[in-house]
Parts: C-alpha cells; sequence; structure tokens
C-alpha cells in the first residue's frame, strides 16, 4: 500500500479507490493573473483575474483512464464524472499513472522574490516605457497596443502511488505592435516576450528594440527577387525551431506520420543541425517541476546531426516502448519543451564578409500559416535587408519567401555564433539555400 500524502485532495484518492478504481491522479492548478492594456491615447486598462482548475484521472484494470476536468470547488463531480468516462475507456495494458521516483522536487520552478511586492503602477510603469521608448526611436514610428501579463501559478499533483508534488512559479510576458509611416502599404511589427522575473522583463529595452527594427526596414527597396542565400537571424530561426518542436510533439503522437519521417526512414536535415529539448533548464520559460502527468524534466537531444532522435513519451508511452518518460504531457497532448538549438563558432557579419553572393537577411516570420506542417512547403510573408559582403544595399519589404523548409535545412550554409532566446528557444543564426524571394 503506498503511503498516504498529506494534500487536501487525498480524499478523492480514496473515493476513487473505493469504488473500483485501479489507480488515480488529480491535478490541480490555480493562478493568479495581472492584465494590463495600453492603446494610443487611452488610459491603461488593469484587470485582475484567478483561473483554477482541478483534472481527474482514474483508471479501471486494464483501461486507458477516464479523465474530467472543471473547478476545484466540483471536485466529487469531477470524481463521478472520470468514474463514468472510465468505463468505457480503451483497453491499454500500459495504461496508469507515474510511479513514485523520488520524495522531492529538484528546484526548477521560480518564483520571483519581487512578486509579491510589485504595485499596479510598478507593472503598468513597464508598459508605458516601451510604448513611449519605441516612438522615441524615430518619429516615423507609430507604436500601437501594449500589452503586459503576469501570473502566479500554484500547480499540485498527487496519485494513488503515493506521488505528491507542488511547486509555485511566475511569468510574465509583455508584446506589443508598432508602424513604419511612410512606406505603403505601412510596415507593422509584433513582438512578444516573456520571461520567469519581473527584473527581466522591466529592464528589457522591447519598445526600442522593436522600434530600431522598424527603422532597417525603412528606406530604398531592393530589386532581388528569384532563388537567395537567406539569413535567419535568431529571432526568425526561433520561430522555425518553435515550429519544428510542433512536429517532434506531432511524430511523437502518430510516428511516422509527419513531414519528418520519408516512409521508413527519418528525413535526414543537414549534419550541423542539432536541437535539445531541456525541460530542467534553470530559468528557462517552459521549465516546470513536473508535467501534468506528475513526471520530473529532463534533457532530451531531440534532433542529432539532423536526424529526429526522438520521441516524446509519456507514463503510458515510456511503458510500451521499455523507457521512462520525458516529462512532455501538456493537458491531453505532448508539448516540446525548452528547445536549445546549436551554436557556431563564427558571426554573421564574418560569414557575410566571406559570401561571394547577394544574402537576404529576414526580419521575423510572425506568420508562419502558410507553411505545411505535412510537406514543408513554404509561402509566408517577409521583410528584410538586401547585404553584398557586409554592406547593406537595400531593403525589401512585404515579399514572399517561398520553397521547402526542409530542403532548406538540408541546405544550411553556416550556422553561426550569435545567438538570442526567444521566450521558450535559444537559437543561432544561420544560413541557407534553396529558398527564392517574390515580390508583390
Amino acid at each position: 500500500m503506498p503511503p498516504k500524502t498529506t494534500s487536501p485532495h487525498q480524499y478523492l484518492i480514496d473515493q476513487a479507490e473505493t469504488a473500483g478504481a485501479w489507480a488515480s491522479e488529480i491535478l490541480v492548478s490555480d493562478a493568479k493573473i495581472h492584465d494590463i492594456r495600453v492603446a494610443p491615447k487611452s488610459s491603461p486598462q488593469v484587470s485582475s483575474r484567478q483561473e483554477q482548475k482541478m483534472t481527474v484521472r482514474v483508471w479501471l484494470e486494464g483501461r486507458a483512464a477516464g479523465e474530467a476536468s472543471g473547478r476545484p470547488e466540483h471536485a466529487r463531480l469531477l470524481l463521478a464524472a472520470a468514474l463514468k468516462d472510465a468505463e468505457t475507456a480503451p483497453r491499454d495494458p500500459f495504461a496508469g499513472p507515474v510511479e513514485r521516483t523520488r520524495t522531492h522536487l529538484p528546484a526548477l520552478d521560480i518564483r520571483d522574490k519581487r512578486y509579491d511586492m510589485l504595485s499596479m503602477e510598478d507593472r503598468t510603469e513597464v508598459v508605458l516605457d516601451n510604448e513611449q521608448s519605441a516612438s522615441r526611436v524615430d518619429r516615423r514610428v507609430r507604436p500601437g497596443v501594449f500589452n503586459y501579463e503576469d501570473r502566479l501559478e500554484t500547480r499540485s499533483y498527487l496519485n494513488s502511488h503515493g506521488v505528491l508534488y507542488e511547486v509555485e512559479s511566475t511569468r510574465y510576458a509583455l508584446e506589443g505592435i508598432v508602424t513604419l509611416r511612410g512606406p505603403e502599404p505601412p510596415v507593422v511589427i509584433s513582438h512578444k516576450e516573456a520571461t520567469r522575473s519581473f527584473s527581466t522583463i522591466s529592464t528589457l529595452p522591447f519598445g526600442t528594440l522593436m522600434g530600431r527594427r522598424l527603422v532597417a526596414l525603412a528606406g530604398r527597396q531592393h530589386g532581388l527577387s528569384g532563388d537567395v542565400r537567406v539569413l535567419f537571424p535568431p529571432l526568425p530561426m526561433a520561430r522555425i525551431v518553435a515550429w519544428l518542436g510542433e512536429r517532434f510533439a506531432e511524430e511523437s503522437l502518430q510516428a511516422g506520420s509527419t513531414l519528418l519521417r520519408d516512409g521508413d526512414s527519418p528525413v535526414q536535415l543537414s549534419p550541423a543541425f542539432h536541437i535539445i529539448d531541456d525541460g530542467a533548464s534553470p530559468g528557462a520559460l517552459r521549465t516546470r517541476g513536473f508535467d501534468d502527468a506528475g513526471v520530473l524534466g529532463t534533457a532530451l537531444p531531440i534532433l542529432q546531426e539532423g536526424v529526429f532522435n526522438g520521441p516524446y513519451l509519456s507514463p503510458a508511452g515510456g511503458r510500451a516502448m521499455n523507457l521512462p518518460p520525458t516529462g512532455h504531457v501538456f493537458g491531453d497532448t505532448l508539448r516540446a519543451g525548452n528547445l536549445q538549438m546549436n551554436t557556431g563558432t563564427r558571426s554573421m557579419n564574418a560569414h557575410m564578409g566571406e559570401m561571394a553572393t547577394t544574402v537576404f537577411r529576414v526580419d521575423d516570420l510572425w506568420d508562419l500559416s502558410g507553411l505545411d506542417p505535412a510537406t514543408g512547403e513554404m509561402d509566408v510573408p517577409v521583410h528584410g535587408q538586401v547585404f553584398d559582403a557586409q554592406d547593406q544595399v537595400g531593403v525589401i519589404r512585404h515579399a514572399r519567401l517561398k520553397g521547402n523548409l526542409i530542403e532548406a535545412l538540408q541546405n544550411i550554409a553556416a550556422v553561426t555564433s550569435d545567438t538570442d532566446r526567444y521566450r521558450h528557444v535559444d537559437a543561432a543564426g544561420v544560413f541557407v539555400d534553396g529558398l527564392r524571394l517574390e515580390r508583390p
């Protein structure tokens, strides 16, 4: 008999057992959230809210889990609904909650020490400073809506195997929209940053950096089009790596059904391309003490020398393959953790200085809806700068970048030492061939 926990929800575990459940688990989250919205020529809109959720899972012998989610005050109704759902769940010899592996969690979740001392004035000042700093870069830069959110979340997990975890963590997010006046049509960029501490989000020159990006897109349009060598700096490359992370999760759930596999063989990208998924990276955005199945995060080499090396594994998936679970359960699916790309040894500028070809440097890939997850074919909007060696010779606005992303990642010309972290991705600048630029 596993030891009884000291959770206030232990009674649900006991009632599930009394009702005939072979095993059960409870996941509870309680988040306190502050929101601030600043629009041009308007007073800041400030609000606070609370989000609470309980998920109850029960297993009958030999079957997959029955599940129900809702507010914690409806706990007994959720248990009854989960038990009813379990009666018709499909048979699964590998089903069941995670086993108890340790009594204490590593200190991975970060609860910002400043959180309790923050006033709404402190929070509002961050938004207003960044909105105003964007316009100070250049009179042509017009700020749009800026939004701020912080979240203090308590998560607890317990199961009938004696596992009990509880953590508190903070997250802060800031996003904004800015427009460059002058070009027709106008250039609009949006961006979002998220961190674990207020000191990081409050000192980041968010508005200034957005304004500088816009100003870099002003000036004479270049006539470049057709096949072109493309430079993805860390920001657009982070978007690509995050998009690939979604494919890693899909391949983990439906092996062989995504663009990461060609028949029975994995797709070979450039051997210079490596990605680690580190769910235990200290201070990273998606670091959690445990996932939604009670599994602790770990580091996983997900892409080695250009080959998918996964998969992400739930407890049941791990038992089926006789491997440990990887800590990627998020709700009822699998989700990438902190993705860390390998870096090169030389900078983007150093590489461009030696390239005997024109390079198109992409500003951002803000809209990847034109990237086909089944084939990798892409047709996405871009702005950017044109370089001959290290000299900028023009800009391109409102163009389309087309081709096949997988083929481009098979033709990496260089991985650079320039790196940055954007949300849950650490990415490097990358030069690729095989894409084409089309002007409007």
